[in-house]
């Protein structure tokens, strides 16, 4: 009687996994269908991040690809997101992405770590175009530019609880001795029009002390943030530490993937990026001009909500 419920119960499960697979495959095979109809020329890149921090990810990406166009979406009403729960941030995403699919994309880049770490492997399983997060690219750039395979890790409380960054860099070197430090207020800060550099100092010595004893010869900037005061950072750590941004090979891993579904746009195009925020747009335009260097026209929009004929739906 109990080996015949044990044979049954088995032969369930493999059913299940079977009919799974089954469906996963279709569904892969739904997505490629959906890409080589793509209008490569007419479709946009997505960029999307709590706030300011993911335009150094664009940036990267307009850098490397001119031809490509950005729409970006800053949720600067909701950052930071290290602060949230799993169920908040990926409600925060899932309504930018719903709002963004209004125009025709061919790519998605999840430019927040803490995003990344939470949501990535879901929406590449139910997206019809390729979806890249930061955080492998960022541990694959770590891992090739560390000599004693000591490599630390700042991010917000969420993205280091995860332990997305050990796991990724451990997976790819079992040697990597990864010590990780959370940021509670960093991105804030970086956020914050009234932040100082006094205020920035007094978090960072916080935050960096703890890893300067540990012979890290590599850092990791776990937040997208980060970089825009990457000056601040490498005052504390020494000029002997290798600052790891992960825009920089995230770029990378958009451009290779592109190329794989031949994806590119086939001609220089006018400039077309857009950009929005959940916050306000004066505001978010302001910050940008400051942190980056460049001018841009944001545009306020409210919280997306669920529309028809989303990949999501």
């Amino acid at each position: 009687m109990v080996i015949d419920l044990i044979l049954c119960l088995s032969f369930f499960l493999r059913l299940r996994y079977n009919t799974t697979r089954k469906n996963l495959e279709i569904h892969k095979i739904e997505r490629r269908k959906k890409i080589q109809r793509m209008d490569v020329d007419m479709g946009k890149i997505a960029v999307i991040d709590s706030g300011i921090g993911g335009l150094t990810v664009a940036k990267e990406i307009i850098k490397l690809m001119p031809n490509e166009e950005i729409v970006y979406f800053g949720d600067q009403k909701n950052c930071p997101y290290g602060d949230k729960t799993e169920h908040e941030i990926k409600t925060f995403v899932y309504d930018m992405i719903h709002f963004l699919e209004q125009y025709e994309l061919k790519a998605l880049v999840i430019a927040c770590n803490t995003a990344t770490s939470f949501l990535l492997e879901e929406l590449q399983q139910r997206l019809p175009y390729p979806v890249v997060g930061v955080i492998e690219p960022g541990a694959a750039y770590a891992l090739d530019e560390t000599k004693n395979k000591k490599i630390g890790v700042i991010a917000t409380v969420k993205t280091i609880e995860s332990e997305a960054y050990r796991q990724t860099l451990q997976k790819i070197d079992a040697e990597a001795v990864v010590y990780s430090q959370a940021c509670s207020r960093l991105a804030s800060l970086i956020e914050s029009p009234n932040v100082t550099y006094e205020a920035l100092h007094l978090a960072l010595e916080e935050y960096l002390f703890p890893l300067k004893n540990k012979g890290i010869d590599t850092l990791i900037l776990g937040c997208t943030h980060y970089p825009l005061i990457v000056d601040q950072i490498k005052q504390f750590v020494g000029k002997d530490v290798v600052l790891i941004d992960p825009a920089i090979r995230t770029a990378t891993e958009l451009q290779r993937i592109l190329a794989e579904h031949q994806l590119f746009a086939s001609s220089v195009r006018t400039e077309n990026h857009l950009f929005f925020t959940s916050g306000d747009a004066k505001s978010f335009s302001e910050k940008t001009k400051r942190w980056l260097g460049f001018s841009i026209v944001a545009q306020h929009k409210k919280e997306a909500s669920n529309k028809e004929g989303s990949a999501l739906s």
